[in-house]
């Protein structure tokens, strides 16, 4: 307890199957899925990680005013995720410095930066704006959409190639006005 008042800093109910409470005198009183409860009303970070010296790593809290869970790192510390305490390398990070998550990278260089595969799933977009719904990529198993609510521009340093022997300009009704069809080697027939 706190040196003699009646609140407990903590208590291991051993009549409830050993469960403890932090800030709670019920430990088991929520839901016995719950080894460790504490109570959603203790304020600040209750949990620290600490170094020998006792200089505080990562915290974990509840918020109970806005029903959230936080996990911080602290003093310049990243948060790192590791699938096994054995990998060489860390596959999700976040920078305290920029903010910037990485995944699969332990040095990332935008919001979000990703080094490996990415998979979105048939049907699903890819937006480009966090307003509107006008600019994004779609893909499904056989099509790609890449939709603009304005101008689309493709600007390169050296070629842009499209590996069809048929490309169609069509309006969102699906009527053609231009089609570029291979003919033969270094011959196209364009038709609008």
């Amino acid at each position: 307890n706190d040196g003699g008042s009646t609140i407990e800093a903590m208590r291991i109910d051993y009549s409830a199957g050993g469960f403890v409470g932090i800030g709670t005198t019920a430990p088991a009183s929520y839901s016995d899925a719950f080894t460790v409860k504490m109570n959603s009303g203790v304020n600040g970070w209750p949990i620290g990680f600490t170094n020998s010296d006792d200089t505080v790593k990562g915290a974990i809290r509840t918020e109970y005013t806005e029903n959230y869970v936080a996990l911080a790192s602290k003093t310049n510390s990243d948060l790192r995720l590791f699938v096994d305490d054995s990998d060489a390398t860390c596959p999700f990070i976040i920078k305290t410095s920029t903010k910037y998550v990485g995944i699969g990278t332990e040095a990332p260089n935008a919001a979000l930066h990703v080094n490996g595969q990415m998979r979105l799933e048939d049907g699903h977009k890819f937006f480009f704006s966090d307003t509107t719904e006008t600019q994004f990529i779609r893909g499904t198993s056989s099509d790609l959409e890449l939709h603009s609510g304005d101008d689309l521009y493709f600007n390169a340093a050296d070629d842009i190639r499209i590996a069809s022997d048929q490309v169609t300009f069509a309006d969102d009704g699906g009527n053609v006005h231009l089609t570029i069809q291979e003919t033969g080697t270094n011959s196209a027939l364009f038709q609008g």
